[in-house]
């Protein structure tokens, strides 16, 4: 799915001859559009709320963007899983509950409205992401992304160009980078457009697939030469 999948695989012994990078975009894609910017100051996470995720922290983070630039901006932290309960403690005794809603695990059919409220959306897993599939989902709406450079993230989030791209686990960092974007909507936006035509020109479920069968017909014949 990635570079990152590529350089663990090599190194646990696969020839990397035997490798190919398709990145595993799903059907569902093809239905997500571009939303208008948003006028308003809203960071949001979506997925699961387990310690690799990262969300404790994205609350870190939260906490100094306070102090770098107080609030009305306003985070919303989609999800659910074993860390929510402490991810909320925490947020608490940042003093931060007020600027933070954890409206818990959302159908994907209802995340439009969220998507369509946030000026950014966050990626701030800890642990290396396979590929991370979420910053695509909100690339595709037209939203900027800020996220850590672990694992896969790095092949699909362009520095500067769809967002901001941070050292893993350096949550001060990422309360920089973020806060970048919400004093700059007009900056936001123009990244939110360009990760929106990313998207468009690189990650199509039709070129997934077509690249799989491109993938299974060459070892077909290579099988049948043999």
């Amino acid at each position: 799915g990635s570079q990152w999948m590529r350089r663990e695989l090599i190194q646990n012994g696969i020839s990397a001859e035997k490798i190919e990078i398709v990145p595993p975009i799903p059907a569902s894609l093809e239905q997500a559009r571009p939303l208008p910017p948003s006028d308003e100051a809203e960071i949001l996470y979506v997925g699961q709320i387990v310690r690799g995720k990262g969300v404790d922290l994205l609350i870190r983070a939260l906490a100094q963007i306070e102090r770098i630039w107080p609030p009305p901006w306003h985070a919303t932290i989609v999800g659910s899983g074993n860390h929510l309960e402490e991810c909320k403690r925490l947020a608490s005794q940042l003093g931060i509950s007020q600027w933070i809603d954890f409206p818990g695990w959302v159908a994907h059919e209802d995340l439009e409205g969220y998507y369509a409220k946030a000026q950014l959306a966050v990626v701030p897993s800890r642990w290396p992401e396979p590929f991370g599939m979420v910053g695509i989902e909100a690339m595709a709406r037209g939203r900027p992304v800020v996220g850590f450079a672990a694992g896969g993230i790095p092949d699909w989030l362009e520095h500067g160009q769809s967002g901001l791209l941070v050292p893993p686990a350096d949550d001060q960092g990422l309360a920089v980078a973020m806060t970048q974007l919400l004093k700059n909507p007009e900056q936001a936006s123009q990244m939110g457009r360009l990760a929106a035509k990313r998207v468009r020109e690189k990650y199509r479920f039709s070129d997934y697939l077509d690249r799989i069968m491109t993938i299974l017909e060459s070892y077909h014949e290579k099988t049948n030469t043999s």
